[in-house]
This record gives structure tokens, C-alpha cells and sequence, in this order.
């Protein structure tokens, strides 16, 4: 491992507010038309994955008694399931009618709720087992800043001011931290986990990531 990486294990709540918000900015179709995100349309329906080959990020508002489930979108469009990532490849922009005529493609789901979001892979360990893998890590629960990174690229230098140590025996103390890294890379690592934490809908991630405690 490099210097300063250390396993993180990133809480769901993180994972909504940090990871599915820089996916879902780049699969944007303003984004991706306009050249300002990460993907291109010509990726889409390609055979290049842009993640790791067994992550899959999908919607579907037809999820019963979900907060986020509707029948139609604010643009009177009828809901269906999408995926936007499948495999690791790109399948589909999210698109609402503007973009979507644009292209000659037709307009796709919108997330309205994380309820109606779902982040997929291999079978996800448990939080016991993740905290054996993070071990001289740390558990990050919460972040400051998202919406300061660079979401086109990935590269991120976040605060953590509620991480807790992770040592040989478990949970071991709170941390102030700072994480940083490329979120790109930790969702094509090969030792990337999803973590199925008790009473969540989205899984946390326990990956390799710079951990930097507050002073240090």
C-alpha cells in the first residue's frame, strides 16, 4: 500500500451523499452532452467498463410503497426501471425529454429518492467482516465539502470529523480525519467490498483510501 492508505469503510450515508452524487452528476445527459462530466455518449452500450466489471447502479420507481416510487415524472413520463450502469459498462444516460429528443433516444427514470436507487455487485460482506478488513483503518460516517470536488475526475480531499479508528479488537476511538484519492479508482479496485450495514438500503464500501488524522 502506498503511504497514508490505510481500509476505509465508507457508511451508507456516505455512499449516498458522496459516491452516488458524483455518479449520478456524471450520468447526467446535460453533462454528458456538454462535455463537463466523465462520460461520453459514444460510451454508452460500449464494452469498456468505466468501473469495476460486477458493479451495477440502477433505478426503478416502481418499487412498492418506496418514498421515492412514482407512477409518472414531473414531465409526465411513465416510470420505468433503468440501468444506468450495468457491469461496469455504461448503459444509459439519465435523460430527461430535453436531452432525450435530442439524442433520438427515449427519456429514462429519475431517481427522487435513494430508496429507488440501487448500487449492486458481488454478495456484500457483513458489517462484522468489513470491520475485520478495515482493521488499522477507520469507519467514516460522515463527510464536509462534496460539493467542492471535482466530480469529473474523480479526485477528491474531504474532511471526515466523525470517523471512528478501527483497531485488531474493532471500533477503537474517534478520529478528525481528512480522505482523499480518486473515487474512479476505488470503484475499479479489485478490493473494493460493498457492505451490507443493518436496517440500510444503500450498501457502505470498504476500499483502500489516504486517511489523514487531523495534526498529523
Amino acid at each position: 500500500r502506498a503511504p497514508g492508505v490505510v481500509p476505509v469503510l465508507l457508511h451508507p450515508d456516505v455512499v449516498e451523499d458522496f459516491v452516488m452524487c458524483v455518479l449520478l452528476h456524471n450520468l447526467h445527459g446535460a453533462h454528458v452532452a456538454h462535455g463537463t462530466g466523465a462520460f461520453r455518449f459514444e460510451q454508452f452500450g460500449a464494452d469498456q467498463p468505466v468501473l469495476r466489471d460486477d458493479l451495477t447502479l440502477r433505478t426503478d420507481p416502481l418499487v412498492p410503497m418506496a418514498a421515492g416510487a412514482y407512477r409518472f415524472s414531473q414531465e409526465g413520463v411513465p416510470a420505468r426501471a433503468c440501468a444506468f450502469i450495468e457491469r461496469g459498462r455504461l448503459r444509459s444516460p439519465l435523460l430527461d425529454l430535453k436531452y432525450a429528443r435530442r439524442r433520438g433516444l427515449a427519456p429514462t427514470a429519475s431517481p427522487s429518492a435513494m430508496d429507488t436507487l440501487f448500487l449492486e455487485g458481488p454478495p456484500p460482506i457483513t458489517y462484522g467482516e468489513s470491520l475485520a478488513g478495515a482493521r488499522d483503518g477507520a469507519l467514516v460516517l460522515s463527510v464536509l465539502g462534496v460539493h467542492t470536488q471535482d466530480f469529473t475526475s474523480g479526485d477528491f480531499s474531504m474532511s471526515a470529523p466523525q470517523t471512528i479508528a478501527v483497531g485488531p479488537s474493532g471500533l477503537a476511538g474517534r478520529l478528525r480525519a481528512t480522505i482523499s484519492g480518486n473515487l474512479f479508482s476505488i470503484l475499479r479496485s479489485e478490493a473494493l467490498r460493498l457492505v451490507a450495514f443493518p436496517g440500510e438500503h444503500t450498501p457502505g464500501i470498504l476500499a483502500p483510501c489516504r486517511l489523514e488524522p487531523a495534526g498529523a
